[in-house]
């Protein structure tokens, strides 16, 4: 065994965090050295870096921000937060820390399949026609136009929604930060679906939140029974479900299962939060979300252009329906729209009829590159991997052997050059060890057949 592998040296490292938080030195809202900052000041392996993270996250001293890193937790210190899911598990990849905010997100697709220079030339033309738009600003809502374009797509897919109804977000991620801010208080219980999306349930971390699982299907979706059951007998203060693409294991929900879904909330009186932000993605014709059933205002739906346009971007937006006036103060006191800028020139884009063409031609290449993937992993992985074809986005969820133990091998030897994530990162339960989310963001060649039957070679040792 290694010696920098031992408990003492990671709880070591922990402590002294833990003295410097509760001594004041680091302060709430402070961010923390990265991974790979911990592991090399340390002398010590990514690995115990990551128990002695773990550690601190128990703890509730610290958590994990998706794409920005690790902070002090906000208030008292020291008291772990208690529910009956209980704590999430490390919220930060065990990669070193410059590639953690592409490992918890869903996988993007590739650059090559995204409308990048149509954009750019939309951008650099309206910098030119109008110089003056360094200067324009757009308020907490942001871009009027845009919002017009969001909400006649948005009504299209069923919701009552208009311009005035749309918030502009920094991406998908603070558009389901402030839906939650807008509903719940640090402490509440939140239920998710089970497997849930990392960057999901680290959100629910740093606000405070109490994820509660509800078990789903590749199948079916939400078990609505158990659902059902949950509400009746704990104190949940909102739902926070994907209905369309959900990540990992990417389900659609039927029409049927949604009106149901949105009844037993109605009848709860719980409010649903929507993450739609892969459900452009989904194979074929594009679903409704589940909030286009709702028989009360008592919805929001997030969603994002992160996965259909790009990241770059850093445009999400969000319907609080009956919560935009909260939402709005949250997002006038916590933050600014994107660039105005980029606003127009997407408003631009979604006009014409070139954007509906894009995802019709990205929804094809996706769905072909997942089946390129999982014709690899049947010829490389061991015969009783069990693969959960997706209903759409750019990833597959991938059962292991009964032996197997994926969390353990990514933290021997993450990557092989694969953005692959264990399934324990997928709840807070510290289960679905023998499952893991593989990225489906290559076309088959001598490079991806390399780096996958390097992959499986490894599950196979594990198995025997």
């Amino acid at each position: 065994m290694r010696e920098d592998r031992s408990p003492l040296i990671y709880e070591g490292i922990a402590k002294r965090t833990a003295d410097l938080i509760r001594s004041g030195m680091l302060r709430s809202g402070d961010r923390l050295p990265s991974l790979r900052q911990v592991s090399r000041q340390n002398h010590v392996s990514l690995a115990t870096a990551i128990q002695a993270y773990r550690w601190l996250e128990e703890r509730d001293l610290i958590f994990a921000r998706p794409g920005s890193g690790f902070f002090v937790t906000y208030g008292e210190h020291g008291t772990a937060m208690q529910g009956e899911a209980g704590a999430v598990m490390l919220s930060a990849d065990s990669r070193p820390y410059d590639t953690a905010s592409e490992l918890w997100l869903p996988p993007r697709p590739a650059s090559g399949l995204l409308p990048e220079h149509r954009l750019s030339r939309l951008i650099g033309a309206m910098v030119r026609r109008h110089p003056s738009m360094i200067n324009y600003e757009t308020g907490p809502a942001g871009d009027h136009d845009l919002r017009s374009q969001i909400a006649r797509r948005a009504t299209s897919l069923g919701l009552d929604c208009h311009p005035e109804d749309i918030v502009v977000t920094s991406g998908g991620l603070e558009a389901i930060t402030l839906a939650l801010r807008a509903v719940s208080e640090r402490g509440d219980a939140i239920a998710v679906e089970s497997p849930c999306s990392a960057a999901t349930l680290s959100v629910l971390r740093s606000l405070g939140l109490v994820p509660m699982e509800v078990d789903a299907t590749r199948e079916h979706g939400i078990h609505l029974g158990r659902l059902d059951e949950m509400l009746t007998t704990r104190d949940i203060r909102a739902c926070l479900f994907a209905t369309n693409c959900s990540d990992p294991l990417s389900y659609v929900m039927s029409d049927a299962s949604k009106r149901d879904l949105m009844r037993i909330l109605a009848r709860h009186g719980v409010p649903l939060i929507e993450n739609d932000i892969l459900g452009d993605l989904a194979y074929g014709e594009r679903p409704s979300p589940a909030a286009a059933f709702a028989v009360q205002d008592n919805t929001q739906v997030c969603s994002s252009f992160t996965y259909t346009l790009g990241a770059g971007l850093r445009l999400g937006w969000l319907a609080p329906g009956k919560y935009l006036a909260r939402v709005l103060e949250l997002k006038a006191a916590s933050s600014v729209s994107p660039p105005p800028l980029i606003q127009c020139a997407v408003a631009d884009y979604l006009q014409g009829s070139g954007f509906e063409r894009h995802l019709r031609a990205l929804r094809r290449a996706l769905e072909l590159r997942t089946e390129v993937l999982a014709q690899a992993v049947s010829a490389y992985f061991p015969p009783a991997t069990r693969l959960y074809p997706p209903a759409g986005g750019s990833s597959m969820w991938i059962e292991l052997p009964p032996s197997s133990d994926a969390c353990s091998l990514w933290e021997r030897s993450p990557g092989n050059g694969i953005d692959w994530v264990p399934g324990c990162r997928f709840t807070t339960s510290r289960t679905l060890c023998d499952f893991m989310r593989i990225p489906a963001t290559e076309v088959r060649g001598h490079a991806m057949d390399a780096r996958i039957t390097a992959l499986g070679t490894q599950v196979k040792r594990m198995s025997f």
